[in-house]
């Protein structure tokens, strides 16, 4: 595929092949969420920990090198140009357009305990233990055994 940009004085010709095409397409500008967590001014990389658990690696330039300094430990959008895995769909990394503060920062490195982590995610303890009693292993005859010795036997066969 061939293209020509005619701007200034000398036409820009430019030949796409199908590479060269897949590495374009694998380019999308997105956004991302998450917390900065550790940095690398040398090299300008930077990871984002999103709330899904991903370790995001991002690049950035020199001009914004300030920015990003201000933004560690904090929670932040971060637009760019994206580079997807093909195969998985993730994001393999971000190169920074723009990085902007979000307001979660003090929530998540708060210190809590465990009991107000479990209330702040809804978990309650159980307050009468006796409703606990006969629920584990189940009945005596109720064929589990049987299930994983049928899942076991299933998989030698293979």
């Amino acid at each position: 595929m061939t293209f020509t940009l005619y701007r200034d004085v000398l036409p820009l010709h430019v030949w796409y092949t199908a590479q060269g095409f897949d590495v374009i397409s694998r380019h999308t500008l997105t956004e991302i969420e998450g917390y900065v967590f550790m940095v690398d001014f040398k090299r300008r990389r930077m990871s984002l920990q999103t709330s899904s658990g991903e370790s995001v690696s991002c690049t950035f330039t020199e001009e914004q090198a300030d920015e990003v300094d201000g933004m560690t430990r904090h929670y932040v959008r971060v637009t760019g140009e994206a580079i997807i895995n093909p195969a998985t769909g993730k994001t393999s990394y971000v190169r920074v357009h723009t990085i902007e503060p979000l307001s979660r920062t003090r929530e998540f490195w708060q210190f809590r305990t465990l009991d107000e982590l479990a209330m702040l995610q809804g978990i309650t303890s159980k307050t009468n233990l006796e409703t606990l009693y006969n629920t584990w292993p189940g009945e005596v005859d109720d064929k589990f055994e049987e299930f994983i010795n049928s899942l076991r036997k299933g998989n030698l066969a293979e």
